[in-house]
Formats: structure tokens, C-alpha cells, sequence
């Protein structure tokens, strides 16, 4: 560097240098982002089209279901994002994936998939299709309403669905993680609900007679606040169709905060008082609160150093 200043005058040298890094970059960066890794914006703003089947479902003035979609790309409805830019879906794609529903995925959901599959290569009557679907208990508590098996037909709609949430009648402990798995596969979701011992204690002294009468249904829904009305003429140990995360969420009835248990390997349970009740589950991360606060504080400190160096300059130009 020396040696070139002294050939060549500091003002071109500068630049010079500049212009030779921004040619090197800008193999490098072609190499990796070449025209091809950019999407016109026309497209850009309409990513996927809506089938035929996806138009239907969009008909349903309900839109807290989800969709099994297995009409998608070969890889299979799990490396699929067109499903789930229209609807909820019980596919999707993300790399990382909760650990406790891949699990799910490759013990019981697979195995469901295969089922209908199955039946429907038989070109099976209304009658024998749904007691196909009232066979596939893992998908009926994850709440798939309506299955895509050809994106040009109309699609077909699974009655045993149990919805957002619902009241069971029976509790079965589970010794250990791996019971709970092979269990979940093995019992009617509408009535049992199946508990890790370490649970156990949420469940004790509760006796579970649901009636006809009990009711409990999702009123609001948005990512990060659900929404529910109860009403119970006794207490009642419901179940909800949405992943157990301890982590952030949190719940309250009328109001006042309460806990919630897992149940069924990957959704959430709790108890429920007798009357009519509001159910409210929020996501409401610790760290997320406190990080707010730490930026608070220190836009505030910055703000008054700033304020205070300004004072402090105009003092000394009085001076």
C-alpha cells in the first residue's frame, strides 16, 4: 500500500480500489442470485392460483378447519405451501418442524393417509367412505374437515371432523411418552382423551358425564388470541384441536388465568368449571415482553445523552 501511494495519487487510489472490490463481489453475488432467483412482482403478488377444490372449501363460511391436501406434489402433502396460503392446513412445509409432530407424522398421520388412499383406489360408495374417515381418529382431533384428492374435482368433506374443540368422557394415563404415542392411534378422540402420568395431577378428583347439553365452540380466532364460550352443567375436561406449546401461551376464564395440560400426544386439554364461561387462549412470551422493555428503556437513555450533549453544546457556545 505504501509503495502504491507513492505511484499513484491517494484520490484515485481510493476509488480505484473500490471499483475492483465491487467487480469482485459482483461475480461472486451472480454466482448465487443470478436473473433467475428474482420473481417479477405481478407474480410475486399472486404466488399460487386457487384450484377448483380450493374454491369450494373457500365457500365455507367457517374458515377454522383444516385441509389434508393429497393432490399436491408427489413429495407428498408435508413439502407442500400452496395448501396452506389458502387454508389451514394438517400439511405444510417448514424445516423445522416440532419434533412431537413429526413423530406424529410418521406413526399415525401416514398411516391415515395410506388408509384413504386406499379406499378411495377401490372407487369406494358415500357409505363406504365414511367409515373410512370415521376410522382415521389422528386426523379427525387435528380437525381435517376436507380432504383435496383432485385439485379439478369437488373436494370431499369428513363428517367425524370433531372441530375446534370438544368434551370427552374418558381419561387414559399413560406411563410413559412413547404409551402416549402408540396409544393416541388406538382410541376414539371424540370420548378419551389419552394423559401422560405427569399430568396426572390436572386430572385428579374429576368425574366426566358430558351431556348433550354441553357446549363449547371457538367464537374468535387470530394467531396469537383464540377465543372460546363454554357452557357445561357440570365440570368438564375439554380438549382443543391446537398444538401444546408451554412456552408463551397462556390461558384465562373470564378473565382470570388458569392452567392447561397436553393430551393426545400434541393438543391441549384443561378443565372447565360448570356455567356459561369465556375461554381465552393468548400467546404472551416472557422474553418477548422483557425485550420490549430493555429497547424501551434504552431509546429512552439514548434520547436523553442526545438531549443532554445538545444542552451541554449550546451551554458552551453561550459561554
Amino acid at each position: 500500500m505504501v509503495v502504491l501511494k507513492k505511484k499513484i495519487n491517494g484520490s484515485v487510489l481510493i476509488p480505484l480500489l473500490g471499483l475492483i472490490i465491487l467487480v469482485d463481489l459482483w461475480g461472486v453475488d451472480k454466482r448465487h442470485l443470478d436473473d433467475k432467483s428474482f420473481t417479477d412482482k405481478k407474480k410475486a403478488e399472486v404466488p399460487f392460483t386457487a384450484s377448483k377444490a380450493d374454491l369450494a372449501i373457500l365457500e365455507d363460511k367457517d374458515p377454522n378447519y383444516r385441509v389434508l391436501n393429497l393432490a399436491g406434489p408427489k413429495e407428498g402433502p408435508f413439502n407442500d405451501a400452496a395448501t396452506s396460503y389458502f387454508h389451514k392446513s394438517i400439511g405444510g412445509y417448514h424445516p423445522a418442524k416440532l419434533r412431537r409432530y413429526q413423530e406424529l407424522i410418521e406413526t399415525h398421520i401416514s398411516g391415515n393417509m395410506q388408509n384413504i388412499i386406499q379406499t378411495l383406489q377401490t372407487n369406494p360408495s358415500d357409505s363406504a367412505l365414511r367409515v373410512a374417515f370415521s376410522q382415521q381418529g389422528v386426523l379427525n382431533m387435528l380437525n381435517m374437515k376436507y380432504l383435496i384428492y383432485n385439485p379439478d374435482a369437488q373436494p370431499l368433506q369428513n363428517r367425524y371432523a370433531l372441530g375446534n374443540a370438544w368434551f370427552v368422557k374418558e381419561i387414559k394415563m399413560a406411563e410413559n411418552a412413547d404409551e402416549e404415542l402408540k396409544t393416541v392411534g388406538e382410541i376414539n378422540p371424540a370420548t378419551t382423551i389419552v394423559v401422560d402420568k405427569r399430568y396426572q395431577s390436572e386430572v385428579e378428583g374429576l368425574k366426566l358425564n358430558p351431556s348433550a347439553d354441553d357446549k363449547i365452540r371457538l367464537t374468535s380466532y387470530l394467531p396469537n388470541h383464540l377465543t372460546y364460550e363454554s357452557t357445561t352443567n357440570a365440570e368438564q375436561l375439554a380438549v382443543f384441536s391446537e398444538i401444546y406449546y408451554k412456552d408463551g401461551w397462556n390461558v384465562y376464564v373470564d378473565g382470570e388465568q388458569k392452567t392447561y395440560f397436553s393430551g393426545d400426544w400434541v393438543l391441549r386439554a384443561m378443565r372447565i368449571p360448570a356455567g356459561t364461561h369465556k375461554i381465552e387462549f393468548k400467546f404472551e412470551p416472557a422474553k418477548y415482553y422483557t425485550g420490549e422493555k430493555v429497547s424501551l428503556v434504552s431509546c429512552i437513555l439514548l434520547f436523553g445523552m442526545l438531549g443532554g450533549a445538545i444542552v451541554l453544546g449550546l451551554r458552551k457556545k453561550e459561554d
